[in-house]
C-alpha cells in the first residue's frame, strides 16, 4: 500500500512540473493560469503582490533580515572577504574563497541532478 501512495505522489509531483514548464514556456501566470508574465517571470503582477503580502504576513522580519544580508554581502566584498563564510580572503576577481566555491558547485551539481531525475532526462 504504501508504493502505491509513494507511486501516486511521484506522479502528482511529475504532473505538477509539467504543469509548471508548461504555462512557464507560455508566458501564463503559474500561481492564477489566466493572465500574462513578463518574460523571465513565473507570476503575474497581481500574483506576486499576493505572494510577497503572504510572504510579510507569514515572516513580518524579512525585509529587515534581508537588508541586513545586502549590507552584510556589501561590507564582505569591500574588504575583500568571502561572502559565504566571512573568514577567509576571497579568490582574485571572486567573491567566494575556494573551498566555499567548490561546496556550492558541488550542491548546484546536485541540485541540478536531482531535477534532472525528477524531470526524467537523467
Amino acid at each position: 500500500m504504501a508504493a502505491t501512495s509513494e507511486q501516486a505522489k511521484a506522479n502528482n509531483r511529475r504532473i505538477s512540473l509539467e504543469s509548471y514548464y508548461n504555462y512557464k514556456a507560455h508566458g501564463i501566470c503559474w500561481k492564477c493560469k489566466t493572465r500574462w508574465v513578463e518574460p523571465g517571470r513565473t507570476y503575474c503582477e497581481i500574483c506576486k503582490r499576493k505572494v510577497k503580502a503572504e510572504a510579510d504576513r507569514r515572516d513580518p522580519g524579512r525585509e529587515k533580515r534581508k537588508a541586513y544580508c545586502r549590507g552584510r554581502t556589501a561590507r564582505l566584498i569591500e574588504a575583500g572577504l568571502c561572502v559565504t563564510c566571512g573568514r577567509v580572503p576571497a579568490r582574485e576577481g571572486k567573491r567566494q574563497c575556494a573551498k566555499c566555491a567548490s561546496k556550492k558547485n558541488e550542491a548546484n551539481r546536485m541540485r541540478r541532478l536531482k531535477q534532472r531525475v525528477r524531470e526524467g532526462r537523467a
